[in-house]
């Protein structure tokens, strides 16, 4: 069975997004899958460029396939028939953040078709998949209200579990991901304030650009958190995340898009996880109180949440281990995922 694993790229862009590609293929081959990735250009940042993009899309020709599996927008438009849909992410600028689509088309009614052309066009994809999959809960909640869909969760699983590892503590909240001037990232910064002196908190990842970088290193300097609010904005490698993610106390997830989190990473390391009620993280795997805090988005809530992880080696150690406990009972692993996107 030839099976190809339709996704979209950006050139030199590495992320989640095509870890999940790069593994998916690699493990279906390992099971005697016959199995190759096919990475389509896509830049829909304009809404004349997204409609293009979809037209494109639309009329590519498939040959010596026998199964899709496709990832994201809008490679999901490619038409076959027997394809499985597995939605990591929803497309942000025609979904939730639809006011970045209007300033992007520079009037609401431009703005607005493209919107609708795009969700007319996901409905049709998804009602005539053969599978499909939403990659997160946040994902499952955004096709459940813009489609009317609710599609089993399948959540992708880690590449190397074999790296993290608890390999010590060293007093640390760690945020990692990209690195943006997000609300996510600007109340942690500020729910540090009104933790004790010696509390740390680490963000790593790469900036999406230097100018979002500024902001975040500005508030933190405003604020008078420069020995207390450290910044790794290398391209960190997995083994240097793990060492991170090994050595933290706790590890916080409070973004609007889990799979920029390191939930999965941490309860590997069986380290607790800091998360809001709205991200998408679902709440049968942080159990508040048990395997990590889930708290309103708000400084104050989050300040609470920093300070019971870190106010007690030994019950954030609890929780971790917990957290392990949970995610191993979970059995999120390749072979089962993989057959159930070729069931």
């Amino acid at each position: 069975m030839n099976v190809l694993v339709l996704t979209t790229m950006t050139p030199f862009a590495y992320g989640r997004a095509e870890e999940v590609t790069n593994q998916l293929v690699r493990q279906m081959k390992l099971l005697g899958i016959n199995a190759e990735a096919m990475r389509l250009p896509s830049k829909g940042n304009s809404p004349e460029r997204l409609l293009d993009e979809m037209f494109i899309f639309k009329s590519l020709k498939l040959l010596n396939v026998d199964r899709v599996i496709s990832l994201g927008f809008p490679a999901y438009l490619v038409p076959f028939d027997s394809r499985a849909c597995w939605i990591l992410s929803s497309h942000p600028q025609s979904y939730d953040r639809f006011e970045e689509l209007n300033a992007l088309g520079r009037s609401e009614p431009r703005s607005r078709s493209v919107k609708e052309a795009v969700i007319r066009n996901d409905i049709r994809c998804f009602q005539s998949s053969k599978q499909l999959f939403a990659g997160s809960r946040a994902v499952q909640a955004r096709m459940q209200h813009y489609h009317g869909l609710v599609p089993d969760i399948l959540l992708p699983p880690l590449s190397d579990p074999e790296r993290f590892e608890p390999v010590g503590d060293d007093g640390y909240i760690l945020a990692s991901g990209r690195i943006e001037e997000t609300k996510s990232l600007s109340l942690l910064i500020d729910a540090m304030k009104l933790l004790p002196s010696g509390e740390r908190l680490v963000i790593a990842g790469l900036p999406d650009n230097a100018v979002e970088a500024r902001g975040l290193q500005e508030q933190v300097r405003e604020a008078g958190l420069e020995g207390r609010v450290a910044f790794d904005m290398r391209g960190l490698s997995r083994d240097g995340l793990a060492a991170l993610v090994g050595r933290a106390r706790a590890v916080a997830c409070t973004g609007d898009d889990p799979d920029r989190g390191l939930f999965m990473e941490a309860f590997q390391a069986s380290k607790p996880v800091l998360t809001v009620v709205d991200t998408g993280i679902s709440s049968n795997i942080v159990l508040n109180g048990e395997t990590g805090i889930m708290t309103e988005p708000t400084v104050e809530a989050l300040a609470r949440g920093m300070v019971a992880l870190l106010g007690s080696s030994i019950k954030a150690a609890e929780m971790g281990a917990a957290g392990n406990e949970k995610w191993r009972s979970l059995k999120v692993n390749w072979p089962a995922t993989i057959e159930r996107l070729l069931a």
